[in-house]
């Protein structure tokens, strides 16, 4: 674990910070006050971030990875320069003023919405904070045009990260998220008014799959990934 302990002299003109997989906690008031901090990778075995962990540093935007399981009050407290996050699935609570003071513009969640209280300044929405969401988890943050603790909620649609052919006659499409609840539609041209659904040979079949294989109906044909109705 990191402790404030081990950053008691010297810590304040840190500018970067790698945290390794040998972590498995960040302690509290571990990095506070690094007000030159502004990057930080945190590790994959970390699962908690302690009460104000990272208050009052000089973050940009950071990334929770998915392992990480609850942020703690005030983690991030006011890290007025803090405009962009992305939390990952694994997130479940978020604590009390966790991110009070930030300027935060985009936050993006990569799950179900987590139990977070008053994480959040109320005035956000208004000054144009969005939470983008994916489709599958829209529900958990009262779906699209709704406001969660005080942000606009905004759906993300999914996004292609590699497709082509196995052989000659088999495509195959991968993207993120992963999970169910996705169909591959096929059009001769990119008006997709007419399109038909492909029969995969392979298809998700769970919330850690992220690709699709089927054969393909045509040389020229398109193709577009997209929510199943």
């Amino acid at each position: 674990m990191f402790s404030s302990r081990r950053y008691k002299s010297g810590h304040y003109n840190l500018k970067s910070v790698i945290i390794g997989n040998g972590v498995r906690s960040i302690g509290a008031s571990a990095f506070a006050y690094c007000y030159g901090l502004e990057n930080v990778q945190i590790g994959n075995n970390v699962t908690t971030l302690g009460r104000s962990a990272f208050w009052y540093c000089g973050l940009k935007s950071i990334t929770i990875p998915d392992n990480v399981t609850s942020i703690g009050s005030q983690a991030f407290g006011d890290c007025g320069a803090l405009e962009s996050i992305t939390i990952g699935n694994g997130v479940t609570s978020i604590g009390d003023n966790a991110f009070k003071g930030c300027r935060l513009k985009n936050i993006t969640f990569q799950g179900l919405a987590p139990t977070a209280g008053l994480a959040f300044d109320r005035g956000l929405a208004a000054e144009g904070a969005t939470a983008y969401v994916y489709p599958q988890f829209a529900d958990s943050f009262g779906g699209l045009g709704s406001t969660w603790e005080g942000l606009t909620v905004v759906i993300l649609k999914p996004t292609i990260t590699a497709c082509g052919l196995l052989t000659p006659t088999t495509f195959f499409i991968e993207f993120e998220p992963a999970g169910e609840g996705y169909r591959v539609m096929s059009s001769p041209t990119l008006d997709f008014g007419n399109a038909v659904e492909v029969r995969p040979t392979l298809q998700p079949t769970s919330g850690d799959d992220n690709r699709f294989e089927f054969t393909a109906s045509g040389s020229r044909n398109f193709y577009r990934l997209e929510l199943t109705e």
